[in-house]
């Protein structure tokens, strides 16, 4: 799930991408994909925001096998 920018809780499955315009008029590329490191426990999920890692992910408190990705 991507949040930022006027975005909130994009989500975006495993393996995917699509492309997303902020409240800014900035079109941001939200990717997820997986990961043999956990980013956080019992996930094995990554994201990223126009091709780089950002800062913050945490776990989604709604669905265990998610992610949160900030968008900035």
């Amino acid at each position: 799930y991507f949040t930022g920018d006027g975005i909130v809780d994009q989500y975006v499955s495993v393996g995917h991408d699509i492309d997303v315009t902020g409240a800014s008029g900035k079109t941001w590329n939200l990717d997820c994909g997986t990961t043999s490191q956990q980013l956080v426990p019992n996930v094995f999920a990554k994201c990223d925001v126009n091709g780089k890692q950002p800062f913050g992910i945490t776990a989604n408190a709604k669905d265990v096998n998610a992610i949160n990705c900030p968008i900035s």
